[in-house]
């Protein structure tokens, strides 16, 4: 297990996570984006669909999602 793991749970997070900061309320739409699982390797575009940072993923249902700069 890994220090990203939750205690006994099986669910593991992405190690670091970017601190809140004050906006407008827009998103940022000049930087593309995707959401992903450390888990399992799931990626998909963050495209503004129902999927958010800190949901269960979709594919392994083990990790949280977390997003990032478009690779």
């Amino acid at each position: 297990a890994d220090a990203a793991s939750e205690s006994g749970t099986g669910i593991e997070r992405a190690n670091s996570v970017a601190t809140p900061v004050e906006s407008d309320g827009a998103p940022a739409t000049d930087v593309p984006t995707e959401f992903y699982c450390p888990r399992c390797d799931y990626v998909t575009a963050g495209n503004g669909g129902s999927l958010r940072a800190g949901d269960i993923c979709p594919d392994c249902r083990k990790g949280y999602i977390s997003e990032r700069q478009r690779q």
